[in-house]
């Protein structure tokens, strides 16, 4: 006698659970392992970054304290153009007059993120003048494995002119 087309039903479903079990099991380890990639590569880029910015900050640093603003817009992303760098030679001195030499820095902040432009790192310092704090903001382009100067940003109460 032929079986029933409830027990052909029956016999299909316990062949089916088995397979849809190792299916799901086979989806949460390929999931897993692209989260935990992209979790390193994110985790790596963040730690280089950091590593990246605080050598790139303490050599800013080095020329503001001794004068160079030229050098430091020499070393600047080539991206800024002459009117921006002639800007940024302007801040600078104006930085360097309204609170003089660099005492210490403290990363606060930093974020790393994918633009048209390439790849930029935003750190923010809060730094120690010898006429006051401020809050200082550095954004570098990542040059080749380099970090090239692309934005800078001073607050500082000590700054604001009446």
């Amino acid at each position: 006698m032929p079986p029933s087309p409830l027990a052909l039903a029956a016999h299909s479903e316990n062949i089916e659970r088995p397979r849809r079990q190792v299916f799901l099991k086979i989806f949460l380890v390929v999931a897993a392992g692209i989260l935990l990639n992209a979790m390193w590569q994110c985790g790596s880029t963040l730690w280089k970054g950091h590593r990246l910015s605080n050598v790139a900050v303490q050599h800013f640093h080095e020329q503001l304290n001794t004068e160079r603003y030229e050098e430091i817009c020499s070393d600047a992303d080539s991206i800024l153009g002459e009117q921006n760098q002639a800007e940024l030679l302007r801040i600078l001195r104006a930085v360097h007059k309204g609170l003089g030499n660099v005492g210490g820095t403290t990363l606060t902040e930093i974020h790393v993120e994918s633009k048209p432009q390439g790849t930029l790192t935003i750190a923010t310092y809060k730094t120690a003048f010898e006429k006051g704090s401020g809050i200082e903001t550095f954004v570098f382009r990542n040059n080749k494995g380099t970090l090239k100067l692309y934005g800078y940003h001073v607050d500082s109460n000590k700054l604001i002119v009446n």
